[in-house]
């Protein structure tokens, strides 16, 4: 069993923990939504077109190294023009992710 003095330890150590892990959250998290709305406001500026859907697939993968179980990622092959210039894609957006 653990006496008084190991209680109030860690009771101390859990005190001084757990403001230091929320500061530390708090500005990690401040850059990421700053860089995120640049991103949007830039994303916003692009110019817009129409495109066609030829397929939509979400492939799923699993990591036996991973502690998450199942990983989804949008498998979309489309075409669109741009200026009279017509262009097929595959989205690939988080296929660096599943494949890391």
């Amino acid at each position: 069993m653990m006496g008084t003095d190991d209680q109030e330890a860690i009771f101390r150590l859990l005190r001084r923990t757990i403001p230091l892990i929320a500061v530390y959250y708090c500005f990690h998290a401040v850059p990421l939504e700053i860089k995120a709305s640049q991103r949007y406001r830039e994303v916003a500026r692009c110019p817009v077109t129409e495109a066609a859907v030829h397929s939509a697939n979400v492939l799923v993968t699993r990591f036996t190294w991973s502690s998450k179980a199942d990983r989804f990622c949008p498998d979309m092959e489309y075409s669109y023009a741009v200026a009279g210039q017509s262009y097929t894609s595959r989205n690939q957006s988080l296929r660096f992710q599943l494949l890391a």
